[in-house]
């Protein structure tokens, strides 16, 4: 585990997390949350939420429970945008780390969160490169687990998406302010597994909803979620290399369909990485169904400048977008932070790369 992290632990010990060893009188002391609720349409869930003071203190946030009858219990945590736009116009980022089993406190504490954790544990500091800076941007622990995340375990990153796509519907219902944002799933690393599975179950349910005439909670889901897949292996694809009888189900095949829907796909990779690699990564993107494939396939690679200096190479096509990042690593917004913002609010706000 990561150094900071690790002297971390003290200090997430004055959070108001609750955790594991809180589960059942959290689950019946209503006074240790500030916020519960239910809905109809999901009966077996309910949210639970309270505001923190940690992180970043001069912008609102929530940290919470997405709890679920099969003794699931999902832990969030949410930070407003510093500058925002007219209400509705600011984006709401999701963001998952991989692994499997990387707690997305490291996107919090060390990447792309609103503060770092300092020397020795005590205390934070501001980050100026938290992508919070034009976005609200919510980190969750998943799958079980993960983190704070806790109860039993989900045998698919299906399941998982699922459960996701019912938090964003939720936390929407109970914040309803933020329900006509737009919205950009993002993650790295494993998470190339986790985001295409969400994006499935987010669109699936807008489908639904469409169908029946009915509004959703996920105004313009189906045009703004953002996917983040990475390059599949033989055995990612067709089986599990600790159980060979074991099926692996093939995510990358989820991203053509939302590609054919009109969904903005972007897949980046640092040109540092030997694991997840850019190269593998580029003949992924280039391999994809789509209906934009030969055109993708066409178009040059451009050079993407964050104030005057060489980030990376972009190439784009209609809705999907890959970029090389220079110089990075596996961990792009803790390797190049500055290129990362500058790429998530150029993606967010769908500005040209070059």
């Amino acid at each position: 585990m990561p150094n900071s992290l690790l002297a971390s632990q003290d200090l997430l010990k004055t959070l108001p997390f609750g955790g594991p060893k809180a589960a059942d009188p959290a689950l019946v002391d209503s006074s240790q949350w500030s916020k519960i609720t239910t809905m109809k349409a999901y009966p077996d869930y309910r949210l639970r939420v309270k505001s923190p003071n940690l992180c970043d203190t001069n912008v609102t946030q929530y940290t919470g429970y997405l709890d679920t009858a099969e003794d699931k219990h999902f832990f969030f945590w949410f930070f407003e945008a510093r500058n925002q736009a007219k209400t509705g116009d600011t984006p709401v980022i999701l963001w998952t780390n991989g692994g499997p089993g990387c707690s997305s406190l490291v996107g919090v504490l060390m990447e792309l969160g609103p503060c770092r954790v300092n020397k020795g544990g005590a205390g934070t500091s501001h980050n100026p490169y938290g992508w919070n800076e034009n976005a609200h941007v919510i980190f969750i622990d998943q799958p079980l687990n993960t983190g704070f995340s806790y109860g039993q375990r989900v045998d698919n990153s299906y399941d998982a998406g699922k459960d996701v796509n019912v938090f964003l519907r939720m936390f929407y219902h109970l914040f309803p302010k933020y329900a006509s944002s737009q919205l950009h799933v993002f993650g790295e690393s494993y998470a190339g597994h986790y985001v295409p599975a969400i994006g499935k179950a987010i669109h699936e349910t807008n489908q639904v909803l469409a169908k029946k005439r009915q509004e959703g909670t996920l105004t313009k889901a189906e045009e703004s979620v953002a996917v983040l897949p990475l390059p599949y292996t033989t055995w990612g694809r067709h089986n599990n290399p600790y159980n060979v009888n074991m099926p692996s189900k093939p995510l990358h095949l989820e991203i053509p369909p939302l590609l054919a829907a009109g969904i903005r796909v972007l897949i980046y990779a640092g040109d540092a990485d030997w694991i997840c690699n850019w190269y593998g990564n580029k003949a992924y993107a280039q391999a994809l169904v789509w209906p934009g494939q030969t055109g993708f396939n066409q178009m040059e690679d451009l050079l993407w400048t964050v104030d005057g200096e060489d980030a990376g190479e972009v190439r784009t096509h209609r809705n999907l977008t890959f970029i090389r990042v220079f110089g990075s690593g596996h961990f792009v917004p803790l390797d190049r932070p500055k290129s990362a913002l500058d790429m998530i609010n150029r993606w967010v706000s769908n500005k040209a790369f070059s």
